[in-house]
Parts: C-alpha cells; structure tokens; sequence
C-alpha cells in the first residue's frame, strides 16, 4: 500500500481531503469533491515566489497502470532494479546501503549526488555517548522542544538507537571531533540539558555526507543517476489497494525519458524550503517528492512542521525577478547552545524576543531581529552576524 509521511497543510482542505485543523497527526477523512468544497476554508495570505508551479499540487489522478503507459509514448526505455531510492541526502544513502544486502539499488537525484540539505548541515547529531547522561533526559528534551506534540514511540526509538547509528557512521570513515584522548567531543546546542551533540568542526552535515557518498559508491548493488528528476509516481491498483510500481524519470543532460520500476520506492526528497523568499536551505528544496507522493494518492501528514532554521547571516535579497532564491547561510544551532545571545536591533535581549523552554537554560527565537555577539567561557564578547526575518 502506497504510504508517505508527508502532509497538506494543516486548517486547509487541497482536493477532497480533509484534514482536521484541530489535529496534527495522521486524521484524515475521504470526502466526496462536494463535501470537501463546503468544508474549504479561506487560505491564510502567504508571500509566496512567484515561479513556484502551484499545479504541483493539483488533485490525485486516478490512471490505471495501462493508461499511463499509454500516455507515456516518449519513454525511451524502462529499467528494473530491486530498490528506488529517491534522494540522496542521509536518509536516502542510510537507506541505500541497508536495502543494498539484499538486492540491487537505484539512487535517483537531481543535482549532483552531494548537493542537498545534509551537507549543509552544521551542528552535529545527538546521541547519549556520555555516561553522565541518559536516554531518557534525551527523550524528554526532545518532548520539550517539540512543544509536546511529538510521536513519543518514535522520539524513543530516535534517542535510543541514536549512538549506535552514529557508531555506524564512525565506522564507514567519518572524522568526528575528538579529544586528545580520542574520544568523541560532545557540544550543546538549545533544547539540551547535557551535551550529546557529536559533530566534526561546524561542518557534521557535509563529513556525513562524504562518508555515506564514499561507502555507497563503492557497494557493488548500488548504482547512482545523477541530474535525473523524478517527475511522477507509477501507481496502480493490486487487490484493491494502490501500490507504487515505480517512477518516471527525465534524465535531465539528453532530456530522455526513463520509466524505472522496482519492489521497493523510498521518497528521501527532502523539504520545500525553496518556496519561501529567504531559507536555509539548497535550491534543490522544492518540494517535488511531496508533490509526487499527494498526486500519487499517499496519504499526507505533518506538513505543517516546516524546518526554518532560526539564525541566519543577513545578505541583501536578490534582485526581484533574478530566478530561484539564495541559500541563505546557517549560524549553527551550536552558537545558542554555547552561551549565544540574541538581540534586537535595539540591543534589547527582552522576554518579547525569546520564549524560555519549560527546561534548562535554552531558548527558542520567535520574533529575531539581530544576532549579534557570542558569550564565550572567558566572558569575551566577539561580533558574530547580523540576521533579519520577514
């Protein structure tokens, strides 16, 4: 059965389904197109860019198998592997190389394998590897930050396999931070009552990736298509139920067509950050495996929980009509969790900027006009960055 862990945006109803503005987890009702119009509620003003495609998401098609086929004569030819991986970011990669035990694997992405939000990435993962420290304070903080809206089973399963994933990770190469007496340094970023954050200098996203990229390129099962975009979903009704078969791909050098099937489709597309003026994240963040997953039928959640990363370095916008957004640049979490401070343009840290967690010392930016300085253990204070929000 086609599955997806991706939703539509919450107080809002796209199509005919509904979702309940008064619940963030799966609560989803099938509702006949009349139905769904009368529950439609006026959508909030957004400022949206305006090259987004917004007939990305237009209602699920209900194609059989044989009329899409039919309706995909440009197809120049049509490949067979064990596992389609969309993506190529940690979560693609982590899942490439633990399927590739057991058949071949295709890894499907559109820009060059390495370009993605994972090795952008700055601070660190969090794992419990201090003995001082427990998995179960992990667990609540991690409650805490989520604003109790958490899954707990799987905020529970996250923090107690977390030190051996990364473990994993130290075993396929990847150079961590250590100390002189070769240990794993650990740092603190917000949210965390004690430090668990493992990381290689400020720049952990882009050591993991090289390590993943390394260890997947060299696997026998695992075959890489760089510059090839994926474009829709194969689906097709097998004893009443809907099953992904696979997936329709430009190869975008030659502009040909390829229909790649396979037992297994993951969709590691990342986010969408690239629909709004100024983010964080890669140009490759559109948003398109969302996209795909709603047209297909999938159902849809969560999507409400978008990642906007809170400190940025403020740049001049770009030139209104000068193509996709800039990426702008992350000041890592780890800045706030060794004693950062936030200011406003005023050079008030007041409660109006800041709401405390219910735990520890760390802070949550709401309101962000200006980040300005660093307090280090010898009470220094150094010029950082500046950052403005919309």
């Amino acid at each position: 059965m086609l599955r997806s862990t991706t939703c539509t945006r919450a107080h809002e109803t796209v199509g005919a389904y509904a979702v309940h503005p008064t619940v963030r987890t799966k609560v989803h009702a099938r509702l006949p197109n009349a139905a769904g119009a009368a529950m439609r509620v006026s959508r909030r003003k957004l400022l949206c860019r305006a090259d987004v495609n917004f007939d990305a998401f237009r209602p699920p098609y209900q194609q059989s198998f044989a009329q899409q086929k039919a309706a995909s004569q440009t197809h120049r030819s049509v490949v067979q592997y064990d596992y389609l991986v969309l993506g190529s970011g940690i979560a693609g990669l982590s899942y490439a190389l633990k399927v590739a035990e057991y058949g071949k694997v295709a890894v499907i992405t559109k820009d060059y394998a390495n370009e993605g939000s994972t090795q952008y990435a700055q601070g660190g993962v969090c794992a419990v590897l201090d003995a001082a420290d427990s998995v179960a304070s992990h667990v609540e903080d991690t409650i805490v930050a989520g604003g109790f809206l958490n899954d707990r089973n799987a905020v529970e399963v996250v923090c107690r396999e977390g030190p051996a994933r990364v473990l994993e990770l130290v075993k396929m190469g990847a150079e961590f931070t250590r100390n002189q007496d070769g240990t794993l340094h650990l740092t603190r970023e917000g949210g965390h009552t004690n430090r668990r954050i493992v990381h290689a200098a400020d720049l952990t996203g882009k050591e993991i990736e090289r390590a993943l990229l390394a260890t997947a390129r060299a696997h026998p099962n695992v075959s890489f298509f760089e510059h090839h975009l994926a474009t829709e979903l194969v689906v097709d009704e097998v004893s009443g139920q809907l099953h992904c078969l696979g997936v329709d791909v430009l190869d975008q050098h030659n502009s040909a067509m390829t229909r790649f099937l396979g037992l297994s489709t993951m969709l590691a597309t990342g986010g969408a950050g690239q629909v709004y003026p100024n983010t964080t994240n890669p140009h490759v963040a559109t948003g398109d495996g969302m996209a795909m997953a709603y047209r297909a039928g999938a159902s849809m959640s969560n999507m409400e929980f978008v990642q906007f990363h809170p400190t940025a370095l403020y740049s001049e916008p770009s030139p209104a009509g000068a193509g996709a957004a800039d990426r702008t640049f992350l000041i890592t979490e780890a800045v706030r969790g060794e004693g950062g401070m936030l200011f406003n343009l005023k050079g008030e840290s007041s409660a109006w900027l800041v709401t405390p967690r219910l735990m520890g010392d760390s802070w949550e930016c709401s309101q962000c006009l200006l980040i300005v300085s660093v307090v280090h253990p010898t009470n220094a204070h150094h010029t950082l960055a500046q950052q403005k929000t919309a």
